[in-house]
């Protein structure tokens, strides 16, 4: 049974077109608005799926990004391996209108996938903005990013 290693949501990602390999940009963790209604413009949903040698090609798989337990999208669709053992799916959305403070779930599942993908993105509202971030340096985790904001 083909088993998902991972799932995280981001802003943007990229495949190298000479060496596969994947870079995942601005993980998304949480948000924090001033007011709501949001949209949030970017969001990439990625995982990776892998099975035995033994194990079919393909397996049916579903996606579903909901919030606050109400999906907002949902997709069913076929992972096909081809001849390799490992799959990646990624999966780009753009408008997701967010109406008040929740949490927000991409989930990727399937009857002949071993566990569930889960990602949560909690979002809460605040009632200001930290004045490190109105000075448009801001340091985390000892890192600095003059960048405003």
């Amino acid at each position: 049974m083909p088993t998902i290693q991972y799932a995280v949501a981001s802003k943007s990602v990229s495949v190298d077109q000479q060496t596969n390999s994947l870079s995942i940009f601005d993980i998304i963790e949480d948000i924090a608005a001033l007011n709501f209604p949001i949209s949030i413009n970017e969001l990439v949903f990625t995982c990776a799926v892998q099975r035995e040698p033994d194990e079919p090609n393909t397996c049916a798989a579903e996606i579903e990004i909901s919030f606050r337990d109400a999906a907002i999208l949902t997709r069913v669709f076929e992972i096909n391996f081809g001849t390799k053992l490992k799959s990646r799916l990624v999966i780009r959305t753009g408008g997701l209108p967010i109406s008040e403070p929740g949490v927000l779930s991409c989930v990727i599942r399937g009857e002949t996938l071993n566990g569930i993908g889960n990602y949560r993105i909690g979002i809460s509202q605040i009632q200001e903005i930290p004045e490190a971030y109105r000075d448009g340096e801001v340091t985390v985790h000892g890192l600095q990013n003059p960048a405003p904001i």
